[in-house]
């Protein structure tokens, strides 16, 4: 089942950075953050009310779409970061991003490695992705840099260092 959020991850990779330059990145995250809660919110929604038939077939268009929405955040993320902090900066903000992803990825199976025992079903999963999508969408509305510079200024930028 993971490979179809693998594949869909991998055939998401390059339109999803052309998104983040076209719509901005910050954007594009956001969009992969609401395409994940609503994706496996509505897996959950069928396994509340017990829709057997729908939930099957619905798991395997959560792992798609959320395959590709893995993508609006992954690809867009450093660059967003490294844009914040400058190019005089890129070794130090990629040592923040680095430091936060794998902080995030070594807490994330100790914290639902404890809601999985107080739950005793790993349906709690259904529970806990959807929260943590929510705490980052908090996180990255409150990002007020990082965009990609558009094209027109960049262009402008060498026309006056050629000068």
């Amino acid at each position: 089942m993971t490979t179809a959020f693998a594949a869909a991850s991998a055939i998401a990779a390059i339109p999803a950075g052309w998104l983040g330059k076209k719509f901005g990145r910050k954007k594009t995250i956001l969009g992969g953050l609401a395409i994940f809660i609503v994706a496996f919110g509505a897996y959950l929604l069928t396994e509340i009310l017990h829709i057997n038939a729908l939930s099957g077939a619905l798991i395997w268009v959560a792992l798609v779409v959320g395959g590709a929405a893995n993508m609006f955040i992954t690809v867009n993320t450093l660059p967003l970061v490294l844009e914040i902090g400058g190019i005089d900066k890129v070794g130090t903000f990629t040592g923040y991003y680095y430091t936060a992803t794998f902080s995030a990825q070594i807490a994330t199976p100790i914290i639902y490695g404890i809601v999985r025992m107080l739950t005793g079903t790993y349906m709690s999963l259904f529970y806990y992705c959807p929260i943590a999508f929510i705490l980052s969408t908090l996180c990255i509305l409150v990002v007020r840099h990082g965009e990609a510079i558009p094209d027109e200024i960049v262009e402008k930028i060498k026309e006056e260092n050629e000068d």
